[in-house]
């Protein structure tokens, strides 16, 4: 037995390999990157509500910037797709038309190699519009070329930022190799640019909650250097003012919780930026506990929300180019070992660091992250709420339906050609060909709206306030809202399962063995319920692994006519908002949910037939 049950755990895990496989790969078939598509089109940001940089981080906290299978990207050379890309990020907006107009015309090899990087670009038929808008035989006087002509400059400025973005942290060296080399104004500027587009949160500037001993370098580093750069504007801070400083500070550190914390911050303790100092002082000191850091850093984050400029326009000075390329030497510094790692470091990140890899040591340990929806809620979360709502509904609509629709098919197999068993028959077709859907709204249309009997609520599984009602009365109102979706779960439901269980039980009626013992005298409830049922329960055991995924699984069509925000919901909006990681989350569980319920069966089919033994199952493995 214990061979043979471990035998099928092991086969889960390349099962659970493919179908993790499958499922990337179809997702990956998905529309590409919202800048790209067209303005209010399909997974625009628009349409998601959403900011360049919040997808951006979404996009990095799911390693969509990474390669599918394999990273090459740490053993190759960017300097001239990075030089290219930040030539074309330092050209204003405005005049990159022109700029596309003089590169048609251009033959030197510097202009060939810049049409080489925009052709790698992918931009939608970029040859063509190129020819017809920027070509020497274009018309620029013509509106629809001017338009053209300047929709093309849109294109290549968008793709350059994607491709930057996609980049990501393997560029960075090189961008910032070239930036040391860089002499002219206009490529420090592009160059500056690739850097913002290739790291999306350049600096941490709070720690986390819990705070984490190894972060403190880096908080500490960011706010020592917005020290460094405002010292002189801010001046000295007054020493009895500094005494109070400190005692709001202890009070705060003394809060019982967050809530308590940023209640003081917000109504009682209110500071001013020239008082910032005292608390970089105070989160610098070797002496300051870390709550103490994390909570000078909270400070700090709340009085100056953008410390350190990382941005520069045409307009920009050579001093603010100075400071900002100064702050982005800051960053480098303190993350070198991230873009510069060992050769052991790179030859692991080839297999490891993937989009495929980082999907399935998440599903692996069980870690599915955040949702992509702007809630970010942890998807966990999301799908215990969800299976909270829809396990006991469907779990109540299974019962009912075994407990149903097994005596309802044995009855008809016993009574078999009477009036009770074309009586039975002609209801389960009856029920049989009436989509639960269609149920559902028949239900609601004639019990819950209209002029017809308002006896149920039209949605939802508790009334308004319910919470406030006793604990009968909060589960009779629960009871007196699942009537109708458990009756479409149930009743339209129970047919093909109770037809099943007859056509299994004529066929062990019919056997030489039930014969036997009718001969040996024994009476018809004997021969039924021992030695019938028995046996025709071994194909109904079949049918029974697909309990658990139901109920796991919820139904989405019952849960959006009935307003349950169940898993089948949760699985089709899931679908409709590409969300991948509550997506894949939730194929994983069911996949292993699928198994599990198969293995559940086999011992189930030993149960019931001891003639089944684990021995000859494992042979026939």
């Amino acid at each position: 037995m214990w061979s043979y049950l471990l035998r099928r755990l092991l086969l889960m895990v390349p099962t659970l390999f493919g179908v993790t496989l499958v499922s990337f790969a179809v997702m990956q078939m998905a529309p590409g990157d919202p800048l790209l598509l067209q303005s209010g089109g399909e997974g625009s940001l628009a349409q998601q509500g959403e900011t360049r940089e919040a997808y951006l981080v979404r996009r990095r906290d799911l390693k969509l910037d990474k390669p599918l299978f394999l990273n090459l990207r740490y053993f190759q050379d960017w300097t001239d797709q990075v030089a290219q890309a930040a030539w074309f990020l330092g050209v204003p907006r405005e005049q990159l038309p022109e700029e596309l107009v003089r590169l048609a015309r251009a033959s030197d090899a510097e202009s060939r190699a810049r049409l080489r990087f925009l052709r790698k670009l992918d931009i939608p038929q970029f040859d063509t519009r190129w020819q017809k808008f920027a070509g020497p035989e274009a018309d620029r006087s013509d509106p629809q070329v001017r338009a053209g002509l300047a929709a093309l400059a849109r294109a290549v400025s968008n793709h350059v930022q994607v491709f930057c973005e996609n980049l990501g942290d393997h560029g960075v060296p090189v961008a910032m190799q070239l930036l040391e080399q860089a002499k002219d104004s206009r490529q420090r500027l592009g160059l500056l640019r690739a850097l913002r587009y290739m790291v999306v949160e350049p600096f941490q500037f709070t720690f986390s909650r819990p705070p984490r001993p190894e972060e403190a370098p880096r908080v500490e580093a960011v706010w020592r250097r917005w020290w460094e750069l405002n010292r002189k504007r801010l001046g000295p801070l007054d020493p009895e003012r500094k005494a109070v400083l400190q005692r709001q500070l202890q009070q705060l550190l003394q809060a019982p919780d967050d809530n308590t914390r940023f209640n003081l911050l917000e109504q009682e303790f209110l500071f001013d930026v020239s008082e910032m100092g005292f608390f970089v002082q105070r989160l610098v000191s070797e002496e300051t506990s870390l709550e103490e850091k994390a909570l000078c850093a909270l400070i700090l984050k709340l009085y100056v929300p953008r410390p350190l400029k990382l941005e520069v326009n045409e307009k920009s000075t050579p001093e603010e180019i100075q400071q900002v390329i100064e702050n982005w030497r800051l960053h480098y510094q303190l993350y070198r070992q991230r873009y510069e790692p060992s050769l052991g470091r790179r030859l692991l990140y080839l297999f490891t660091d993937t989009q495929y890899a980082h999907m399935v040591y998440r599903l692996f340990t069980f870690d599915f992250g955040r949702s992509t929806l702007r809630t970010r809620e942890p998807v966990s979360e999301r799908i215990w709420n969800a299976f909270v709502v829809s396990a006991p509904l469907m779990a109540l609509s299974q019962v009912l339906i075994y407990l149903i629709s097994v005596p309802v098919g044995v009855i008809c197999a016993v009574k078999h050609n009477t009036w009770v068993d074309r009586t039975l028959s002609l209801v389960l077709f009856v029920l049989y060909s009436i989509p639960a859907y269609v149920a559902g709204m028949l239900l609601l249309l004639f019990f819950c709206y209209g002029d017809y009997f308002k006896w149920f609520p039209t949605g939802g599984l508790h009334s308004d306030g319910a919470e406030q009602l006793g604990t009968l009365a909060y589960w009779a109102d629960y009871a007196w809202h699942i009537v109708l979706p458990t009756l479409c779960l149930t009743l339209f439901s129970l047919a093909a399962l109770a037809m099943y269980s007859r056509t299994s039980m004529l066929e062990v009626l019919g056997q030489d063995y039930i014969r036997t013992a009718r001969a040996k005298g024994l009476s018809q409830r004997k021969v039924i319920l021992k030695h019938a049922l028995r046996n025709a329960l071994i194909p109904i055991i079949t049918l029974f692994s697909n309990t658990i995924p139901a109920v796991l699984g919820g139904s989405v069509l019952i849960e959006y006519l009935f307003n349950i925000p169940g898993m089948g919901r949760l699985t089709f909006e899931s679908i409709e908002n590409k969300d991948y990681p509550t997506l894949m989350a939730l194929v994983y569980i069911n996949a292993i949910v699928v198994m599990v319920s198969i293995l559940l069966s086999d011992i189930l089919y030993v149960l019931v037939d001891p003639r089944i033994s684990f021995q000859s199952r494992s042979q026939a493995a």
